[in-house]
């Protein structure tokens, strides 16, 4: 990783918690239990792979424990149409093939906190892409559902 790839890792890692805490609380609404792991941080480049996680929410559902993984988006945006892509890019493929547990679903989250967009496994649509860093999961906008998730009522 580079250390402008580091800088860019840290301070999106460090705004995310509010997306994370914003989702967890819309899947317990549903009478999900849900756990947040605790959030580390390396202080240095030389230890990230020691504080690499394991899942932004852990989901508790029919006897199993589903990694749930939540991106906090720079871009605004209430509806589909305000989204100017085909497909969106869920994570660094690095990233998704170091994992033994796959993430189950990914809630990628508008920039105001309001509305998040669902997201399965990115494996199951086979959709790779490159971006400036790394090849990536991508999921096509028709594989999302077709309403946002609505989280704006809840209360931060």
């Amino acid at each position: 990783m580079t250390n402008e790839a580091w800088e860019d890792y840290v301070k999106n890692l460090s705004k995310s918690s509010g997306a994370v805490w914003r989702v967890a609380m819309y899947l317990h609404r549903f009478k999900y239990t849900v756990t947040i792991p605790a959030l580390h941080i390396a202080k240095d480049l030389s230890e990230y792979k020691s504080k690499i996680d394991d899942g932004d929410i852990i989901l508790h559902r029919d006897g199993n424990q589903e990694k749930i993984e939540v991106k906090h988006q720079s871009w605004d945006w209430t509806n589909h149409t305000d989204i100017p892509w085909n497909t969106i890019i869920v994570c660094a493929k690095k990233s998704y093939d170091r994992h033994n547990q796959k993430p189950s679903a990914y809630f990628l989250v508008n920039t105001q906190l309001t509305h998040a967009i669902y997201g399965e496994d990115p494996a199951k649509f086979k959709g790779k892409g490159d971006n400036k860093y790394k090849l990536a999961w991508l999921i096509p906008i028709h594989f999302i559902e077709e309403q946002a998730l609505l989280i704006q009522d809840i209360e931060p």
